[in-house]
């Protein structure tokens, strides 16, 4: 019922933010970077794990060089991105070249995915509701009103802009959450 929707929602988004946000086992961060497609889905489901992931690499970003996390790779002339802790605990795997760098300024490579994901939720939503429930709008179905219009092709021509900038938009955010690239290395799960 409509009256149950707002705790139905709360639940889904905190259900979905503790299990798929990569703080917990089986969906951890070294899971997430496993595949493209598990990082597009822990992205659109828990786009809380940007803001959690974000929290723990700007704290560690803060330590000292040669920490593990962070160092200098004009000094540690030996070690590569794909030895840093980052990558032992497998955090920021699509920033491995800036998340070295020891910096006390945060670290926002998830502001982009974080943000792309609730403007693709809101524009799918926006479409939807233009055609969904048209009932209670006192608005004729979806299908009849575009059949009636005047000038149909000028309905269908509106009808397949919505589609190309929902699509635009969900290809937009995917891009976003796939960005920057992976280190060459393989995650042996135990």
């Amino acid at each position: 019922p409509p009256a149950n929707l707002s705790v139905t929602i709360g639940f889904f988004v905190a259900f979905c933010c503790l299990i798929f946000g990569g703080g917990l086992q089986p969906y951890d961060y070294e899971f997430i970077y496993t595949a493209p497609y598990y990082e597009v889905i822990a992205g659109i489901i828990s786009p809380l794990r940007f803001f959690s992931e974000s929290l723990i690499v700007s704290e560690y970003r803060c330590l000292p060089e040669q920490s593990g996390f962070t160092f200098d790779p004009n000094i540690a002339t030996n070690i590569t991105n794909a030895e840093s802790s980052f990558m032992t605990l497998g955090f920021a795997l699509r920033d491995s070249d800036t998340v070295i760098q020891r910096s006390c300024n945060g670290w926002f490579w998830g502001a982009l995915p974080f943000f792309m994901v609730g403007l693709m939720l809101r524009v799918i939503s926006c479409a939807l509701m233009h055609v969904q429930d048209r009932g209670p709008q006192a608005k004729k179905p979806f299908l009849q009103e575009l059949r009636r219009s005047d000038n149909v092709c000028k309905s269908y021509m509106k009808v397949g802009g919505v589609v190309c900038v929902v699509c635009g938009v969900v290809m937009v955010t995917v891009w976003s959450i796939l960005r920057g690239d992976m280190e060459d290395r393989s995650f042996e799960r135990q």
